[in-house]
């Protein structure tokens, strides 16, 4: 019998004979449980050593990591007894002693036993890197008289730490929201004395850089005059560039291209007010409700122009062509709502 690594829920295991070719055979290996603890039962067909290696999987029962890496000697009973020989002699001294031990002995081998049982279980959740073995892990430790000043038990709180940040980080960024993002980093920071988290800082930071970008640019479509607006309503025939400016921003808010390219529709939709007007629309913009093939359209309809040339003609439509650009790498980094990719960011 073998203990599963705690925290491991759902595991599976495999055995072979280190130099030797048996081919693998799933009915050496059995899971019990006893105790509240899961065991791994191998059976062993022949003497000599295996290896044993336990893996984690997740809820889809996949395979998640490897967890714990076992060596298994088996030998034959004669060798096994004349090598042990003195350790099974020292085993029953030791019998005899404990029964003639006091019942307050008895007591303070019984707490030290848990305590070591308790450390030894820290062991493991440090090992696992899994934040929720650590929690009960310290928990059994504090439970059983382990001081929190002990150099393991700080060791164990401060990856702790450093996981839960982690995860805050994780969370943060697939949130994208600037606020979110920036509580999280200076977190990290506060705690990064060992510069654990050095890659991971510098990924948030990149992408709170970014995002702040996108706010910009909203804010300076949300912040335009109104006369600015009433100037691009206002053409008859707008300069080279105008039209399409218009064209990639109302494809990102939601519009079929049908609709948009007679020049006149494009005013008629500039002209709505309230929920459906076009500054409301992009102060409620989510780039991860647009499907790619409309950012794709938008972009090749803009390529051939370049901000200069559009403010060239109208500051107003070059305002429009920066944030239409600024949201096109949005939808593509996301992947745009069309992707079906399970590991695509989410809010």
């Amino acid at each position: 019998m073998i203990p599963v690594p705690y925290g491991c829920e759902k595991a599976v295991a495999t055995v072979h004979r280190r130099n030797g070719n048996d081919p693998p055979d799933p009915k050496q290996i059995e899971f019990l449980s006893a105790d509240d603890m899961n065991l791994v039962k191998v059976q062993l067909k022949d003497y000599g050593e295996y290896m044993l290696n336990v893996y984690s999987l997740d809820e889809n029962a996949n395979l998640v990591q490897n967890v714990a890496k076992y060596q298994i000697n088996r030998k034959r009973p004669g060798e096994l007894y004349q090598n042990n020989l003195k350790n099974i002699m020292e085993d029953i001294t030791n019998s005899r002693q404990n029964t003639s031990e006091s019942l307050d002995n008895k007591k303070d081998n019984s707490e030290e036993q848990n305590k070591r049982q308790a450390r030894k279980l820290l062991h493991n959740a440090i090992d696992l890197k899994d934040p929720r073995s650590l929690e009960e892990a310290m928990k059994r430790c504090k439970d059983s008289g382990v001081p929190e000043n002990d150099p393991l038990f700080l060791k164990a709180k401060h990856l702790l730490e450093i996981l839960e940040v982690k995860e805050e980080l994780i969370a943060a960024t697939q949130k994208r929201n600037l606020a979110v993002l920036d509580k999280a980093i200076e977190h990290a920071k506060s705690i990064n004395s060992g510069h654990e988290l050095d890659l991971q800082i510098a990924m948030a930071i990149r992408l709170r850089d970014h995002l702040a970008k996108i706010e910009k640019l909203r804010h300076a479509v949300l912040n335009m005059e109104s006369k600015t607006v009433s100037e691009i309503k206002s053409y008859t025939n707008p300069p080279d560039g105008v039209h399409q400016c218009l064209i990639a921003t109302f494809l990102l808010l939601g519009h079929p291209l049908k609709d948009l390219n007679a020049w006149p529709r494009v005013q008629a939709l500039m002209g709505k007010t309230g929920k459906e007007s076009i500054m409301r629309k992009i102060s409620q913009f989510d780039a991860q409700a647009v499907p790619i093939k409309s950012a794709q359209t938008a972009k090749k309809i803009i390529e051939p122009y370049n901000r200069e040339q559009i403010r060239d003609v109208s500051a107003g439509a070059a305002t429009f062509y920066i944030w239409a650009v600024g949201m096109i790498e949005e939808v593509e980094s996301y992947g745009g709502s069309e992707q079906n990719d399970p590991m695509r960011l989410k809010k």
